[in-house]
């Protein structure tokens, strides 16, 4: 059995979890493909419970701490800055020339 096997099966496994459409069982004939595909179930099921607690719980937390920055930014810079914040930094950058295609995506 090839690895990309496995990992396609885990992969299809979390996709499912994540929709919470209720095929926990899986459905390979191969054992140690159902078992992988099972493990991708039960951590989309997982990663989704944990974004719905997030997404409940901390959006207003997370609005109140981001305005101050918008204000900041409005105040302070003009509308071509942006800033990126993750938890280590903090990075100000500045658009000087922005094209937006969808052409190249692959459905």
């Amino acid at each position: 059995m090839e690895v990309f096997e496995i990992c396609n099966a885990y992969e299809s496994g979390f996709g499912h979890g994540v929709e919470g459409d209720g095929l926990k069982g899986g459905y390979y004939s191969d054992q140690e493909l159902n078992e992988a595909y099972k493990l991708g179930y039960i951590e989309g099921e997982a990663r989704e419970k944990k974004n719905e607690r997030l997404n409940e719980q901390k959006r207003k937390e997370f609005e109140e701490a981001a305005r101050p920055l918008m204000q900041w930014l409005s105040k302070n810079c003009h509308p071509h800055m942006k800033v990126i914040v993750d938890s280590s930094q903090a990075e100000m950058l500045e658009g000087y020339v922005n094209f937006v295609t969808d052409d190249y995506i692959l459905d």
